[in-house]
């Protein structure tokens, strides 16, 4: 079979291009590079394409992704403030230490110097990454009201706000997939072994 040249429709061993056995064979190729390969690939038509989503998505992802990074940054500095703690060695029996009540009793724990300090410290952060946290809800509700996907989503058991938003945001628009299966397959939710 010549390079580049295709099996007729529908026949054993048919790949559509751009999928990775079309790419394989290029990985021993003694000359090469990218700007080579990229040129090969285009000509054979066996460029992998990938989706676009339209700005609206990428927005909304932009939003979605960066509020996920304020909570990743607060609950760093949630765990920090457990180690100063730990290294004092003040015991605060609350099981939500951030909550109304462990935040009254930490702000009553009578620590002393750097350990004090530190733990201001650390509390202001954490309030200035809620005040933050909740700027960007609000953003993300906002682009969200009356999207029906979002709204439809939320009807699932275990399924709130935040992760709906989240799954609207990544997926984008859901008729790009012809049928749930290819969602499935697309997430990394359906593994085949062959």
């Amino acid at each position: 079979m010549v390079l580049g040249s295709r099996r007729p429709a529908g026949g054993r061993g048919t790949r559509p291009p751009g999928r990775p056995a079309g790419l394989k064979g290029f990985a021993y190729r003694r000359i090469k590079n990218d700007v080579r390969d990229a040129a090969d690939l285009l000509r054979m038509g066996r460029l992998p394409e990938t989706l676009n989503p339209p700005p609206p998505v990428r927005e909304l992802r932009e939003l979605v992704r960066y509020r996920a990074k304020l909570v990743a940054l607060r609950s760093g500095l949630k765990s920090q403030v457990h180690a100063v703690r730990a290294k004092a060695g003040i015991p605060i029996p609350a099981s939500d230490l951030f909550g109304i009540d462990g935040r009254a009793r930490l702000e009553k724990t009578a620590l002393v110097g750097p350990y004090a300090q530190g733990v201001t410290s650390l509390l202001k952060l954490i309030d200035e990454l809620d005040t933050e946290e909740a700027l960007f809800n609000t953003r993300i509700a906002e682009r969200l009201q009356g999207h029906a996907g979002y709204q439809a989503i939320q009807q699932q058991p275990g399924i709130g706000t935040i992760l709906a938003a989240i799954l609207v945001a990544e997926i984008g628009d859901i008729h790009q997939f012809a049928s749930p299966d290819r969602l499935c397959s697309w997430a990394g939710l359906a593994p085949r072994h062959y």
